[in-house]
């Protein structure tokens, strides 16, 4: 991996088509894969492969989340995969907490940030370590 940028201002930032649309495919691949590809991928992806800030790829990652979890939502509800109940509930509890993150992360610095991240990752890759072998 290239050594990611601290700064968090969208002016120092590169855009690389190619680099971009080649993260899409990938993350794309992993969600229709394994279901995953949600920001706790894609963050990583544009911090590390396309060189963004770490704000601005938070940010950038949301957006592209909102239009996968759209389009998702809409295949689901189709074929009724879906827990009305779960999803008004987490959906209540999901508003204001991701204000209160936008405003934690604003003040963090953003190597802490990443930091957090891996930490995450590695939880999230011991636990399913774990339930492959037990």
């Amino acid at each position: 991996f290239s050594q990611a940028q601290d700064s968090s201002t969208a002016g120092e930032f590169q855009f690389r088509r190619l680099h971009t649309v080649l993260v899409g495919i990938l993350k794309g691949l992993l969600t229709g894969l394994l279901g995953i590809g949600g920001g706790f991928i894609v963050v990583p992806f544009m911090i590390y492969f396309l060189n963004m800030p770490t704000l601005l790829a938070i940010g950038t990652s949301l957006l592209v989340i909102l239009f996968s979890a759209i389009a998702g939502f809409f295949g689901r509800l189709a074929t009724g995969q879906f827990n009305l109940g779960i999803t008004i509930w987490v959906t209540l509890a999901t508003i204001p907490a991701a204000q209160m993150g936008a405003w934690i992360a604003q003040k963090t610095n953003p190597r802490l940030l990443r930091f957090f991240l891996v930490i995450l990752l590695g939880l999230i890759l011991a636990k399913m370590i774990g339930s492959l072998f037990l």
